[in-house]
């Protein structure tokens, strides 16, 4: 990003082209750097497709840029953690996938491979204190978050900043790690 940066550091618009040969960063980093700097808001891209420096100092625009990337890899992460618990669930896949879009369903489908395997089972009432789909909750270190379901043993929590995160209920109730977001939170 700083060679990227050094290649726009004289205020003149380049083509991604010129800046990738200025530069000598691949064309695959080239663009991904160029990306995450606009991203940052220390380049900008004009219609024809030229780009220039900001002004942005070089420290505040790549610290800004990581910020960044480092929020996009742990939204992939949560997202692949997501899909390796459908892969690895015994329970039913359709109401796991509902969950995942924020609808509560207590039966069993009846039709995925689990419900045909008889590992499925109605789901069992929340406790009262137990968050509900679409409730917006506060965690003490992620922050602000919608619960995209509750299961018998566990909530999954789409964070903002740092994706779903699947929460042992347990946990939850032991710890007071979930208030609703309308609270202020302790401490």
């Amino acid at each position: 990003m700083r060679a990227v940066l050094a290649a726009l550091g004289d205020g003149e618009a380049r083509t991604p082209k010129e800046v990738g040969a200025q530069s000598g960063v691949s064309p695959t980093r080239r663009t991904s750097a160029l990306n995450l700097l606009e991203q940052a808001g220390a380049v900008v891209t004009a219609a024809d497709g030229r780009c220039r420096a900001t002004g942005m100092r070089t420290d505040e625009a790549v610290e800004r840029a990581v910020e960044i990337a480092e929020h996009r890899r742990e939204t992939v992460r949560s997202r692949i953690e997501m899909i390796r618990g459908y892969a690895e669930t015994t329970d039913c896949r359709r109401r796991l996938l509902l969950g995942y879009f924020g609808e509560q369903h207590a039966e069993p489908c009846g039709h995925c491979d689990n419900c045909d395997a008889g590992t499925s089972r109605e789901a069992e009432p929340a406790h009262a204190e137990d968050p509900g789909s679409q409730e917006r909750v506060r965690h003490p270190e992620w922050g602000e978050g919608t619960v995209m379901s509750t299961e018998r043993d566990r909530v999954t929590v789409l964070f903002a900043e740092h994706g779903y995160k699947t929460l042992s209920l347990g946990a939850v109730r032991e710890n007071d790690l979930l208030a609703p977001a309308d609270q202020t939170p302790a401490g």
